[in-house]
């Protein structure tokens, strides 16, 4: 790359300046009687918080080529040059946080982090700063404002465990008047309902908040391991993350098809001291019950703020799981990240002193007994042929199916048996079945991985 698509000046042109009126002091909800005050007398506030979702097998393997995008962002957020990767991929290649649906480099995706920003008590306007954040081992794809961005390997799409993915934010105002884009999006509105200070970016674009998303090719500081015979699962501290990490809560949440939520809580585990920790990982009938939703959100609630968040951040945060996390079929794990791990996965830098807290959630994707019972099915079921899908009616439903979406609603055509099958296996179904095909190849489970072109997404 040359030295003039560094990182500064890699993105393609900056969006002509809009005008907006800034407040002659800073922004900032007062507290009403009985409120806590976010802010320090004489120091900047920073927090933080996102997830990091995961899919491990019964060993505890990360399996890759995750990257649905079941919950895409507003069209006004940014991300990377399209034309970079149209030139390899195509015009309509089916994507996810902007890179290819299925990219078989990505082990990790990171989800929806925002940045708040808190100005002093005793400052009497914007604060002005600069704002950068790095991935190693990966790429950020998706931002809002606009930022400059660096993204070694993209163009030709090599993403490892050497990538090393920055955005930088330069001149960005924190304390100004509120003038966000529209939008009716659940994901991108719950992030706002907190009382940090407006922002504005160089370019005029303003928000709550600093919005990033991307992908690694790297695995988080834990992993499951499952025992199908015994019903246990044992958390094993990884051996490379030189034991310094205390895991400050944990939760094994299972959500059935009906919707009914049953949870049990790990606790708190350090690393140093214990080389595993055993818990069943199945759930009797009676655990599950549509009130333990409420139950699991106020335990998660009150660890995250004891982990750094303010109670209102920690009420955003967990209101934009309600689809993808506590609605959605399946077996998970969620766990406090250690700060020690966020910080050398993804150091942050601020131009300014300031008082910061970065809270992240670790996901892990487990594969339930049903989703096993489903692929021995899949295993034993003749492949229909893939022709009557050219029988699904133009709709908005038909779009969202080829672009790979699980909430496609109804086709208007029946759905053959084996695929339905194919779908009931959730949001990382194809990742599930080519590591399935990998470790025990299977005569039907080939044909439906080539008669579907499983392997490079839908086509039409």
């Amino acid at each position: 790359m040359s030295q003039s698509m560094s990182r500064r000046t890699l993105i393609a042109g900056v969006s002509a300046m809009v005008g907006i009126s800034l407040a002659s002091g800073a922004v900032f909800a007062q507290p009403q009687d009985g409120e806590q005050d976010h802010r320090l007398r004489d120091q900047l506030v920073v927090h933080e918080w996102g997830t990091f979702t995961e899919l491990q097998d019964e060993a505890g393997e990360s399996l890759n080529g995750i990257n649905t995008d079941d919950e895409p962002v507003p069209e006004f957020v940014h991300g990377f040059a399209n034309r970079v990767l149209e030139k390899t991929f195509g015009k309509r290649y089916p994507r996810g946080k902007r890179l290819p649906y299925r990219h078989p480099g990505i082990l990790v995706r990171l989800e929806t982090p925002v940045i708040y920003f808190y100005p002093p008590v005793n400052q009497t306007g914007p604060v002005t700063l600069d704002v950068e954040v790095q991935l190693k081992g990966g790429w950020l794809s998706e931002f809002y404002p606009k930022a400059e961005y660096e993204a070694p390997g993209l163009e030709k799409m090599r993403l490892d465990s050497e990538s090393y993915g920055s955005l930088r934010w330069e001149g960005v105002q924190v304390g100004t008047e509120d003038r966000y884009p529209d939008t009716n999006d659940p994901v991108w509105l719950n992030p706002r309902a907190t009382r940090a200070a407006g922002l504005t970016a160089s370019n005029g674009e303003s928000e709550k908040f600093l919005f990033y998303r991307g992908v690694g090719n790297f695995s988080g500081p834990v992993r499951a391991k499952l025992n199908r015979d015994s019903g246990m699962l044992e958390l094993p501290s990884r051996s490379d993350e030189a034991q310094e990490h205390q895991l400050a809560g944990s939760w094994l949440v299972h959500v059935a098809e009906n919707g009914e939520v049953a949870f049990r809580k790990l606790g708190s585990k350090d690393f140093s001291k214990l080389k595993s920790v055993q818990a069943s990982y199945r759930f009797p009938e009676e655990a599950f019950k549509a009130s333990n939703l409420d139950l699991l959100k106020t335990e998660m609630h009150e660890a995250l703020v004891a982990d750094g968040l303010y109670s209102d951040e920690a009420t955003a945060m967990l209101n934009t799981w309600n689809e993808a996390y506590f609605q959605s079929p399946g077996l998970r794990l969620f766990y406090l990240v250690p700060r020690q791990w966020t910080d050398r996965q993804m150091p942050l830098t601020i131009s300014r002193p300031a008082h910061t807290e970065r809270v992240m959630v670790g996901r892990l994707e487990l594969i339930s007994d049903a989703q096993r019972d489903l692929i021995e099915r899949i295993r034993s079921t003749p492949v229909t042929s893939v022709d009557w899908m050219n029988e699904i009616p133009k709709s908005e439903a038909r779009n969202k199916f080829f672009q790979g979406r699980s909430d496609f609603g109804d086709l208007g055509i029946e759905i053959p048996a084996d695929f339905q099958q194919y779908l009931n296996l959730g949001r990382f179904r194809n990742s599930i079945l080519r590591a399935e095909f990998a470790a025990r190849p299977n005569e039907n489970l080939g044909n439906l991985l080539e008669e579907y072109r499983l392997n490079s997404g839908f086509t039409k």
